[in-house]
């Protein structure tokens, strides 16, 4: 069992990477994002109760992605964009899922948000890609669950 105090420390730890991953990114560093997006991805699995107190607002887990993140990305105008994605956020085949700019955003929301002259464009089928385990990059929209019934 862990304390309370050791868990508190990792998740500042975890807020304060996932800060410095945001700045990186803001500043064009890539690979420090890359990096740091994968430290916070290995802190968070130390303690697998953190995240049941994020939840439950002991935090700002608003704003913190979880091990389950995905990282996703979108080469648009020559700029190189990353957000991530929770599939665990996902409601039905919709939902705030995507954290881009400090907030979680449904994946279209998102692709506006870098377009800004194209509020429609479909962040599921056509914007967001994300890169599968052998290596393919494909769009986001498989990683919804296809096998699931569409709502009605």
């Amino acid at each position: 069992m862990v304390s309370a105090e050791l868990r508190s420390e990792l998740v500042a730890l975890k807020e304060r990477l996932w800060d410095l991953a945001k700045r990186s990114l803001d500043e064009d560093e890539l690979q420090i994002y890359d990096s740091l997006v994968e430290i916070t991805k290995r802190v968070n699995n130390l303690v697998p109760t953190v995240q049941g107190e994020l939840a439950e607002g002991h935090s700002a887990g608003a704003e913190t992605p979880s091990a389950n993140s995905q990282e996703i990305f979108k080469r648009y105008k020559g700029v190189m964009y990353t957000a991530l994605l929770d599939r665990t956020r996902i409601v039905g085949r919709t939902g705030d899922c995507v954290f881009y700019q400090g907030k979680w955003q449904t994946p279209s929301a998102a692709a506006a948000a870098v377009t800004i002259t194209q509020p429609n464009v479909n962040g599921w089928q056509a914007f967001w890609k994300y890169r599968r385990p052998d290596g393919i990059v494909a769009t986001i929209d498989e990683l919804r669950g296809r096998d699931k019934p569409p709502l009605l």
